[in-house]
């Protein structure tokens, strides 16, 4: 089974919030955990934006940040990598679905990379992604 991971679920694995017991619970014994190249720019800007917010300090940000690379490159996630053909993807799925579906910018590109990836499950912490996500024909997971 491959089980796609958006950063939303990402950042709670590795950021104590309310849902990490939750998102290490429901991830404890899923095999073929997978993201995408884009996310791991999204993590970063994530945990910049913590560091910004004072939630967390520049050392302990640099610390999570390096864990994450670390899992990557133990092969903990497999990660796909982003192409120009997840932008005319993400753009598709905006069009065809206009005025019936909200959908941002980076979580029309997540679905896209997911279904283009045929992941099996595609896991979120953010309720509109996941609304989004199930609309445009992906079996999809919220933790919240």
């Amino acid at each position: 089974m491959s089980v796609y991971l958006d950063t939303s679920v990402l950042v709670s694995i590795y950021y104590l919030e309310s849902i990490t017991p939750k998102a290490r619970k429901f991830l404890t014994d899923k095999k073929g955990l997978s993201t995408s190249s884009f996310s791991i720019v999204e993590f970063s800007s994530a945990i910049n934006r913590k560091i910004l917010m004072n939630e967390l300090s520049k050392q302990d940000g640099l610390k999570i940040i390096n864990r994450f690379q670390n899992d990557i490159e133990e092969g903990y996630y497999k990660v796909y990598s982003f192409s120009p053909d997840d932008l005319t993807g993400a753009n598709n799925f905006i069009i065809d679905n206009l005025g019936r579906v909200s959908i941002r910018t980076v979580d029309a590109l997540h679905v896209a990379i997911a279904l283009r990836d045929n992941c099996d499950l595609f896991v979120t912490a953010d309720k509109a992604q996941a609304k989004s996500s199930e609309i445009l024909g992906l079996k999809t997971k919220l933790i919240s």
